[in-house]
């Protein structure tokens, strides 16, 4: 496993704490980047850490940062206002 596996599945981790989770994560799992994940969160050390109440509260806090930074979906078809 090298650090950029470590990456890509934080980034997959990233992408599936977003309000638009649902429909990023199914596009993950079709493609081999999926392989990646599961294979890094198989790892007993990153197993382990992600078992903490530290990891449990930092995935939660970071949920509640994305929500609040993601543009509700009702807006998201919108036309841009012209200034």
């Amino acid at each position: 496993m090298s650090l950029a596996d470590i990456h890509l599945a934080n980034v997959i981790d990233y992408f599936s704490h977003l309000p638009s989770a649902k429909e990023t994560t199914a596009l993950f799992q079709k493609s081999e980047l999926w392989k990646v994940k599961e294979a890094v969160e198989k790892n007993p050390e990153i197993a382990a850490w992600r078992a903490t109440d530290e990891y449990k509260a930092t995935v939660n806090g970071s949920i509640q940062v994305y929500a609040c930074t993601a543009v509700p979906k009702d807006e998201e078809s919108e036309e841009p206002k012209e200034a």
